[in-house]
């Protein structure tokens, strides 16, 4: 065991990457999320963002060949555990990265139209009818037309917490007045979830993130920011990773979630279940947002 990063052979095995790129990747990290968090000039934290990723993409492989069909056979799941909110809708996909959500929705059920936004979209011309993408700021953008739905697929704990209330407005502005938003998003009483697992393995929420995530947050935290913005209504599957696609029909008022989280019995006798050391029920945030 390595006593600097104690997790660090155990996360490297999990994730099939070498031990000396994870730690190379968690000093770029720690040093790219501490300059971050202090920086008040949103053109220096752009220039940041480029940094930070231009330097750990390789050391995760993800400047290689890679398969995007493949990618997108993952992303059928959430186009499968989305289906009642996606089906027959125009969809907004605000950091789609290589765009294999919204070509997995595509391929699932029928759609008025997609769009995807990212500040460094690298997606592969696949031409598909009434889907576009867009090379955009994904904090500050504007759309012309709105949209049914916003999804934001483990893209909210990269913003900068400088950065989240325009992100919000932004997303608030780019659909109906009756849309809906999706968010997927570490929660952070189970963190870390970057990197930073080679120093917490444990899902213990004891340590905070110290890599690209800069925003893990909780149910009742995000409910917050959006019922600022005027969202009353709150739903979420299961937001337990398997069990969420088996029970995909299921809604249940996320607030109750949020009561789970803000009581301190019930969430010391959540983290005492455990199978190999670590809390067996750790929970994502799964929030689906709309107005009455």
């Amino acid at each position: 065991m390595d006593s600097k990063f104690p997790y660090l052979e155990e996360f490297s095995r999990e994730i099939n990457i070498e031990d000396y790129k994870l730690v190379k990747a968690f000093e770029i990290e720690k040093k790219f999320h501490e300059e971050i968090c202090n920086e008040p000039i949103k053109e220096n934290r752009l220039k940041l963002y480029e940094w930070v990723y231009s330097q750990v993409h390789s050391l995760y492989g993800k400047d290689q060949k890679y398969d995007f069909k493949k990618n997108i056979r993952e992303k059928k799941k959430n186009a499968f555990l989305f289906k009642r909110e996606f089906k027959n809708k125009s969809i907004i996909d605000i950091g789609c990265g290589d765009g294999a959500l919204l070509h997995a929705i595509s391929l699932s059920y029928p759609f008025k139209s997609l769009l995807g936004i990212d500040i460094s979209t690298i997606t592969p011309q696949i031409d598909v009818e009434n889907m576009h993408f867009i090379k955009s700021d994904i904090v500050n953008f504007k759309v012309e037309n709105r949209f049914d739905v916003a999804i934001l697929d483990n893209v909210y704990e990269h913003i900068s917490k400088f950065d989240t209330a325009d992100l919000l407005d932004s997303i608030t502005d780019s659909i109906h007045e009756n849309g809906k938003v999706v968010f997927l998003v570490p929660n952070r009483l189970f963190g870390p979830w970057d990197v930073t697992r080679i120093l917490d393995y444990t899902y213990s929420g004891i340590t905070p993130s110290m890599g690209t995530h800069l925003n893990e947050t909780t149910y009742t935290e995000l409910i917050i920011e959006l019922e600022k913005r005027g969202f009353n209504i709150f739903k979420t599957p299961i937001p337990l990773r398997k069990i969420k696609y088996l029970s995909f029909f299921l809604r249940f008022p996320a607030k109750w979630m949020s009561k789970i989280e803000t009581s301190r019995i019930a969430m010391k006798l959540i983290k005492k279940i455990k199978f190999e050391g670590k809390p067996f029920f750790r929970f994502e945030v799964i929030l689906i947002a709309s107005k009455k």
